[in-house]
């Protein structure tokens, strides 16, 4: 087993791991892939193949990526290749990951959360989550609106604001900054729109601002920056489970559920 930061991964095994989660889709209909904003991963090879001539470099056979969220928040991506499950090599890199915890924990005083991730779509993963007795937490929601099938609500636009859009430049992250003023010039809400190109869009960061919640305002937020985008483009957000009126507002609008990500404390 073998414990890497991200930073120091080589190209050749980040291809390797990315080849594991291939053949975990191949033989599952999963669709987590690879983190891309992984901090840490563990890692368990088939030190066997790599004294073959054949496999000159150790060959994967299972690994926990790690997010570090918050210092108290690690979110876990676990993948084990389908020929070696139940095997015991998954809670054998959970046990190394739970004592990595363990010592951040006495270190920053903090509790650290171990949250997995799943799609719901492995049986295998289920089961492993199951007998290890993972407790679940929540879900997220990925969410999809083309705007060639949207049909807006000309009524939601009857009310009186304003709405300013502001191109910001964070680091390597731009982004179109939405804000609604009433015509009094109180703050009404606020989004943001992170465009992928021209015609895709990141949706978040939406807001309505308490007095002015469950009044239909949210709604006419959206549709009038809907307004402003392009016919064909493409719209995607993401939306806890355990935010009900958010979830009610994307879905009036027009969003629909593209995707499930659930989580799972251990």
């Amino acid at each position: 087993m073998t414990y890497m930061p991200a930073s120091s991964l080589p190209h050749t095994l980040k291809k390797s791991l990315s080849l594991l989660v291939a053949d975990c889709q191949r033989a599952e209909p999963i669709t987590l892939s690879l983190p891309e904003d992984a901090d840490d991963f563990l890692i368990q090879f088939d030190e066997s193949a790599a004294s073959s001539l054949l496999s000159p470099a150790p060959v994967p056979l299972a690994f926990i990526a790690v997010c570090k969220v918050s210092p108290n928040l690690w979110e876990c991506y676990g993948f084990t290749h389908p020929s070696r499950r139940r095997q015991g090599l998954f809670s054998t890199l959970l046990g190394e990951l739970c004592s990595l915890a363990q010592q951040a924990e006495e270190s920053s005083k903090e509790e650290i959360q171990l949250a997995f991730l799943s799609d719901q779509k492995s049986s295998n993963g289920l089961a492993a989550g199951n007998a290890l007795e993972m407790e679940y937490w929540y879900s997220e929601y990925w969410m999809e609106l083309s705007l060639n099938q949207w049909n807006g609500s000309m009524a939601a636009l009857k009310r009186e604001f304003s709405l300013e859009k502001a191109w910001i430049q964070e680091e390597s992250i731009a982004y179109w900054d939405f804000q609604a003023y009433s015509a009094e010039r109180a703050q009404i809400g606020t989004l943001r729109l992170l465009p992928y190109d021209h015609s895709r869009f990141y949706l978040y960061h939406v807001e309505v601002f308490p007095a002015f919640r469950k009044k239909g305002w949210g709604y006419a937020l959206l549709q009038a920056v809907l307004r402003q985008l392009p016919p064909d483009g493409i719209l995607f957000l993401q939306v806890s489970s355990d935010n009900p009126p958010a979830l009610a507002l994307y879905k009036k609008t027009g969003f629909r559920i593209t995707e499930t990500l659930s989580y799972y404390l251990y």
